[in-house]
């Protein structure tokens, strides 16, 4: 996700005493929690969240990191197909 969300984040299995929680239709039950924070190149924790709990965006994130060439690529390219001649499209 390139830009801020406030929903964005790992989709896990719900779990109660070790056991999976299933829904009415025998699938099992899924959340949407926030991701663990990353690290800088000195060791530093780094949030992937603002103050508010909304996810930052890639964007953000890799100016944070001194990335800000690579900020202003595409996340990803149509179909995840690159033009052939690209040397960094997304």
């Amino acid at each position: 996700m390139k830009n801020p969300s406030k929903t964005f984040g790992a989709e896990v299995t719900v779990m109660d005493n070790g056991k999976i929680q299933y829904l009415p239709n025998g699938k099992p039950q899924k959340r949407v929690v926030q991701m663990g924070p990353g690290k800088f190149a000195d060791g530093s924790p780094q949030s992937f969240y603002n103050d508010v709990g909304i996810f930052k965006g890639m964007t953000k994130i890799l100016i944070e990191h001194e990335l800000t060439e690579e900020a202003k690529l595409n996340a990803e390219c149509k179909k995840f197909k690159c033009e052939k001649s690209a040397m960094n499209c997304c």
